[in-house]
């Protein structure tokens, strides 16, 4: 048997193609197109697929003999392969004929969906192994032992994709733990290295990388590597915009500054990705733009971009196209699924900074959960907290930063901004390394509002509480600020701490000054300016 045909099943795939066939309309669902040219091994079912899909994608909603034939016309390469002649028992018939004729006669729509399963399964069996991978321990194409065969061909059919892709990342990760576990344990007297340690901060500050909000550095002390923050708001308060706001600013170089009508040098362009559970692409493409310019999104939405604006906007795009800037859309996920993403683009795009939107409950962790805790039932605040301790675990062994958001209980209106708000599970903010509950300004406090405007501040309608700050003073405090969620820009005005009685604060301006190699704790050099704010 030729080595690409291991772990292929023909029978398979001819079921999965005589279904297309049958009920073309299948091409509509999802899973079809996630059909890729390395789920065909045999080249007959491979153009059969080809043909297929394209009729359909050009409004064939029935597959005839005349209309193949037509499609093959005009295509040499396509054309000879089809019209190749084989010989069935004592008959010689043109392969492409003879192929389309079985699909015809034997295609059942009912058998698309274990055919695709079933499919996908050996494509990830086969992929894997022609990376070196041994899966034998899961399915033995070349075992003699029938029994063998037939318990594990048992467990391919009664097990999900999604869970067989699981428990294979789950046997590797195994030996790797195993062979990395003393490296990760690491024992010291108190003194050793801290007279170095001492003067590395002297050198570079223990600062991470600069928010778009220069009094949130002064708090949080940047993006810092090996961290996990979480910000946490009501539906509609703007999560979702201020953390893309932050995303954007780590990966852009410049930015225009409509005040001064002219490109700045925003200094950063560090590698990043947000992973988005409910935005499509567009909507994350055009926030981006509405931050990057200043041009309101509605007004680029409505198209309503006048000369100028139209050529920032596209001067954006320019220097987007050089950006380390990336967006992976999962709209339903599991923590497998979301390490494996963090992970790939960590080795492959070196991305050191990403913002998860966001902390939630979906259909697939649920599986995962219920898969690795054999079926007991667990609460929302347990599967929360096992999401949380795993993106935290994820920025400890990486060294990168991420943010992650949750939405609150019905109770931020009135109550006290800290982790008893968070929605779900408030055990979360064991975890954090930054915690921020954030909300547009409500009805009471607008009395405070009042008499910071009398004592001379500036109007905030948006509020930050941190009630968590590890490595630094400034738990318990409120920074209040004005948000423009048009274009998704937030500026701090000042801070007060819990009481609303303002702070004197030096606001940090966090100024990149050269970006670390990749070694083993990925720490980057920054310099610390210090302004006064003015109280």
């Amino acid at each position: 048997m030729a080595e690409n045909n291991r772990y292929y099943r023909r029978d398979m795939v001819n079921m999965l193609l005589g279904a297309l066939y049958d009920r073309p309309t299948l091409f509509d669902r999802p899973d079809t197109q996630a059909l890729t040219e390395n789920d065909f091994s045999d080249t007959m079912q491979k153009i059969a697929y080809s043909i297929m899909y394209n009729l359909y994608s050009i409004g064939h909603s029935t597959f005839s003999d005349g209309a193949i034939k037509a499609y093959i016309q005009g295509r040499p390469q396509l054309s000879n392969f089809f019209n190749s002649e084989i010989k069935i028992e004592d008959h010689t018939v043109k392969q492409g004929e003879f192929f389309f004729g079985r699909l015809a006669e034997t295609g059942d729509a009912e058998a698309f969906e274990p055919a695709f399963n079933m499919t996908k399964k050996m494509t990830l069996l086969r992929t894997l192994e022609q990376h070196g991978v041994n899966v034998k321990q899961f399915y033995d194409w070349d075992t003699p032992n029938r029994d063998l065969l037939q318990s594990q061909q048992e467990w391919l059919d009664n097990t999900s994709l999604s869970d067989i892709a699981s428990e294979i990342s789950d046997s590797i990760q195994v030996l790797i733990d195993g062979a990395t576990s003393n490296a990760r344990t690491k024992s010291i007297q108190v003194a050793e290295g801290l007279e170095d340690l001492l003067s590395s901060f002297k050198e570079a500050p223990d600062y991470g990388s600069p928010s778009p909000i220069q009094l949130m550095d002064t708090i949080t002390r940047g993006n810092r590597l090996g961290k996990f923050y979480l910000f946490s708001a009501p539906t509609g308060a703007g999560k979702t915009r201020i953390m893309m706001s932050m995303a954007v600013n780590s990966a852009i170089d410049k930015r225009y500054n409509q005040k001064k009508q002219q490109w700045e040098d925003n200094g950063n362009k560090i590698p990043t990705l947000l992973i988005s559970t409910e935005l499509d692409e567009t909507e994350c493409q055009t926030m981006v733009l509405a931050f990057m310019t200043g041009i309101q999104e509605e007004k680029i939405l409505d198209g309503r971009f006048d000369a100028d604006e139209e050529r920032i906007l596209k001067e954006a795009i320019k220097i987007l196209e050089g950006t380390p800037l990336y967006f992976e859309i999962i709209t339903d996920f599991g923590i497998t699924e979301i390490e494996a993403t963090m992970r790939k683009y960590y080795r492959e795009n070196d991305v050191e900074q990403f913002y998860f939107d966001y902390i939630h409950v979906s259909m697939k962790l649920l599986q995962e959960i219920s898969s690795i805790s054999n079926g007991t039932k667990l609460r929302e605040d347990q599967i929360l907290f096992m999401l949380a301790t795993k993106l935290k675990d994820i920025a400890n062994t990486l060294g990168v930063f991420i943010m992650s958001g949750t939405q609150l209980n019905g109770d931020w209106q009135e109550g006290e901004l800290n982790q008893n708000l968070l929605r779900g599970s408030k055990a979360i903010s064991d975890r954090l390394d930054i915690g921020i509950v954030a909300t547009r300004v409500r009805p009471i406090d607008e009395p405070f509002v009042d008499q910071f405007v009398s004592a001379g501040y500036m109007k905030p309608n948006y509020i930050m509480s941190f009630y968590k700050v590890r490595r630094g003073k400034y738990a318990g405090t409120k920074l209040w600020c004005h948000v423009d969620l048009g274009t998704c820009t937030c500026q701090g005005l000042f801070l007060t701490d819990s009481n609303n009685i303002p702070i004197g604060v030096d606001a940090k301006t966090i100024k990149v000054k050269k970006k670390a190699e990749k070694v083993a704790e990925r720490r980057n050099n920054f310099t610390v300016d210090s302004l006064k704010s003015g109280f």
